[in-house]
């Protein structure tokens, strides 16, 4: 049998503490419990039949539970000791105002008349017992910590939140909410349940509280970078309240050390906001060698011809173009959070490109501060809908921390249109064969493996998803 209690809010939590019996066979089983007011009291009881396992009939020993208040019952069972019926019902048969029991058996019907007092012994108070011990709790600043914990005993106890030892005003509730916590509110928790028969205290709770939020510390996309029509061309967003500072970086000639033979060698930035350029590089200065330790980026060569720069941007949408002079050949662009502040994030990274028959692009990110969603989209024919040909058809992703695959995917689900909508993406039509996942992510780094069957153009999109 088990006792389970709204708290309100649509939420059921299990009570079975304040039930204050146990059976001692294990082969019983309680059938067809009654919820009435045995001893009208205004309070709920229970009634219940015993039987075994093989449904014979077993002594009534546990038939009447008493509710003292706030669900903590009591075994008043004494008060009747009938043997073996197969059936109880409850009511007041013969109308004097108490409820009577009247029990089944293969051969007879008694009615047994409530005419034997309660011991109020039965009811000698019970210390309190924790019933629910409250858990560890790890946030942000910022970010809500909900700390739950109950307790039975008779009376009900009166609870007593503590941290470090040292009571919470008002925190007298089963939960304990802090809607948005701060660094000041790490710590140990207790709680104390107290009642007239005495005290008990909780295992404790340790709240972490850390400065950093889960971010994007760091977003790129490796493709193939060309001239005019075939410039890669990288979307990211920022999203917050104050400027951020970002280091950008477009990598040709290192990743030939990396083992890639085709690799653009003379990469030039240009940074735009809309349609007015903001910044531009085309061969990286030593200055920046701090910048790339800081972040966690790897080293350039010196005196390279990769390009890198950093810039300090409001909160909008920001476009890189990675300048190719010879043959189509791979680049790497990246960007980096290089102010870490938590106001102000890295919310978005997208490509446009034209994806060859058997290419597969790759696009990286690095969460750090804790977890949170993503949203990752390839999409082929969601551009058709704005007069993009060709598109390339069918396309699939796949979601890999190191060798591991963590995530994939062939064709969105329709149960993603509200994320998109959350994250402000344009939406697709349903039965489309653009793919889309959303995975929640753990602290480290990624790579998304974008490709598809045939060649055509492709947007690959990353966002960090509600």
């Amino acid at each position: 049998m088990q006792l389970l209690l709204n708290d309100g809010a649509g939420r059921l939590r299990e009570a079975n503490g304040q039930l204050n019996v146990t059976f001692a066979r294990t082969d019983q089983w309680v059938v067809l419990p009654q919820v009435v007011d045995f001893n009208r009291d205004g309070r709920p009881d229970l009634v219940l039949r015993m039987n075994s396992a093989n449904f014979a009939p077993v002594n009534s020993s546990r038939t009447i539970l008493l509710n003292r208040g706030n669900a903590v019952f009591a075994d008043v069972s004494e008060v009747f000791r009938e043997n073996a019926p197969t059936g109880i019902s409850v009511g007041d048969f013969n109308r004097d105002g108490l409820n009577d029991l009247l029990t089944l058996y293969s051969d007879k019907v008694i009615v047994h008349r409530a005419t034997k007092p309660i011991d109020l012994a039965l009811f000698a108070d019970v210390a309190p017992v924790i019933t629910t011990q409250p858990a560890a709790q790890s946030a942000t600043v910022g970010g809500a910590v909900e700390l739950v914990a109950t307790a039975a005993g008779a009376p009900l106890p009166t609870l007593q939140w503590r941290r470090n030892g040292v009571a919470i005003p008002g925190a007298t509730e089963a939960i304990l909410r802090i809607p948005s916590a701060a660094l000041a509110d790490a710590g140990s928790y207790t709680v104390v349940a107290t009642n007239a028969a005495g005290a008990t205290t909780s295992a404790a709770a340790a709240v972490t509280v850390s400065a950093e939020v889960p971010r994007l510390a760091n977003v790129s996309t490796r493709a193939s970078a060309g001239s005019g029509d075939a410039t890669l061309i990288v979307g990211f967003n920022i999203a917050g309240t104050g400027a951020k500072t970002v280091l950008v970086r477009g990598v040709g000639p290192q990743l030939g050390l990396f083992g890639v033979n085709e690799f653009v060698a003379d990469p030039a930035l240009a940074l735009f906001a809309g349609a007015t350029q903001i910044g531009e590089n085309n061969n990286w200065a030593p200055a920046l060698a701090a910048d790339f330790a800081a972040v966690g980026a790897f080293a350039l060569a010196a005196n390279s011809r990769d390009a890198a720069m950093k810039v300090t941007l409001p909160p909008g949408a920001y476009t890189i173009h990675l300048r190719n002079s010879g043959a189509p050949a791979e680049a790497l662009v990246e960007v980096y959070d290089l102010s870490r502040d938590a106001g102000t994030q890295l919310s978005n990274l997208s490509c446009r490109l034209n994806v060859a028959a058997g290419q597969t692009v790759i696009v990286g990110a690095v969460l750090d501060g804790g977890s949170r969603p993503l949203l990752v989209r390839n999409v082929g024919p969601g551009l058709s809908q704005y007069g993009v040909a060709p598109v390339l058809d069918n396309p699939r992703l796949g979601v890999f921390a190191g060798a591991t695959t963590v995530a994939a995917n062939d064709d969105w689900e329709a149960a993603l249109e509200p994320v998109f909508s959350a994250v402000g993406a344009f939406p697709l039509a349903r039965g489309s064969r653009d793919a889309a996942l959303r995975l929640v992510a753990t602290p480290g780094g990624y790579t998304i493996h974008a490709s598809g069957a045939g060649a055509g153009v492709a947007l690959i999109e990353l966002y960090a998803a509600p």
